[in-house]
């Protein structure tokens, strides 16, 4: 039992090793064509606004994050069928078939693979996409677009329990707030305080934020809808869950799932349904694993595959691509549209990949 042990354990090294030098050959072939795509697409704009080279330098290098994680899921699939078709062209597949050892054994080490490479994604995903997205994009609009950035947002209106805001002006850098107006309801729907301030400004203390509103007045209205009490005031302080970054313009790219999920709850509570941000939420989710699930597609097409070579492995993997990013983007689609549950949606092509693998493998012969 031990020796057989040992034996398996050599075999699962060589069949990993295998996977991984196609796996991180044609990861880096991919991230550096798309780096020289991004490289040529802004090099109009580099030479008009006479970018240094170190700022440009620095803008590509934070974008690798994001086109790293893209293009895994592609280079998980040309490193399987690679390797396979490797071990089937020298036949050492059929040898190890042919010492008893069925296919589910063999593809253990490749499987195991996929989903270590697909939580390394999420995990990348987390902690350094989003920051660096953020870094990127301020880079460009600042330093190589030679753009203003956008400080003051218009109309911003949410609810919070039972009290409705609304501010005119808002400047995100300064933290100050123009025309304000609260409006609380009785549990019938019945306004009985409504609040109108000229400005206001923010501050945060551990979990709550600090509202300062000034020069403004408090009405107050009886059952009948009456004005019971008006009340001037220089300034007025208020403790909220909530400040207004929580609910001006945002791109879901430079957020985790945490600020994300924070961010929903914020609308949800507001009275919005974010649908399109609950679709971006939980593809968050699933598409960092992709790189499993197209794995298990990838490997019944490999083992099936009658002609072995490089060019009917790229072959392959182009045609499993395509198919998973048709129904990644028609699930997006169809989530924002309403047509699936946004909880559904972004998980269609995991889902797909995950039957149409399982049926694929059932069929191969052990």
């Amino acid at each position: 039992m031990t020796v057989v042990k040992s034996i398996m354990k050599i075999l699962n090294r060589y069949i990993l090793k295998q996977f991984i030098r196609p796996f991180f050959y044609t990861l880096l072939a991919f991230v550096g064509i798309l780096l020289i795509a991004n490289v040529f697409e802004h090099l109009k704009t580099l030479l008009k606004n006479k970018v240094s080279l170190l700022t440009a330098l620095q803008y590509f290098l934070l974008t690798t994050s994001s086109i790293l994680a893209q293009v895994t899921p592609v280079a998980v699939l040309l490193g399987v069928i690679f390797s396979l078709n490797q071990l089937t062209k020298y036949r050492e597949l059929m040898i190890m078939k042919a010492v008893g050892l069925n296919i589910s054994k063999i593809i253990v080490p490749i499987i195991y693979s996929s989903l270590f490479i697909s939580l390394g994604v999420f995990g990348l995903n987390e902690l350094l996409v989003p920051p660096c997205i953020q870094k990127a994009n301020m880079l460009r609009l600042t330093k190589i677009e030679k753009r203003s950035i956008k400080s003051i947002y218009e109309n911003i209106s949410f609810k919070y329990a039972n009290q409705f805001f609304y501010i005119k002006v808002y400047n995100s850098q300064t933290r100050e707030m123009s025309t304000l107006q609260m409006i609380e309801q009785n549990p019938d729907k019945t306004v009985s305080i409504r609040i109108d301030a000229s400005s206001g400004k923010w501050e945060k203390y551990n979990n709550e934020y600090e509202w300062t509103l000034l020069d403004g007045i408090t009405r107050r209205f009886n059952p009948h809808g009456e004005v019971q009490n008006i009340e001037k005031f220089q300034e007025l302080k208020l403790i909220l869950k909530y400040s207004p970054e929580d609910f001006r313009e945002i791109n879901p790219e430079e957020m985790n799932i945490f600020s994300l999920f924070d961010y929903i709850t914020s609308l949800k509570e507001s009275g919005y349904y974010p649908r399109d941000m609950l679709v971006d939420f939980y593809q968050k989710i699933s598409f960092p694993f992709a790189s499993f699930f197209i794995t298990l597609v990838g490997i019944p097409f490999a083992l099936h595959s009658k002609r072995s070579g490089k060019a009917t492995g790229f072959g392959m993997s182009i045609v499993i691509a395509f198919i998973y990013w048709v129904s990644m983007s028609l699930g997006l689609a169809w989530g924002k549209s309403s047509v699936l549950p946004p909880q559904f949606a972004p998980f269609l092509p995991n889902f797909i990949c995950l039957m149409l693998g399982t049926y694929l493998l059932h069929g191969v012969r052990s």
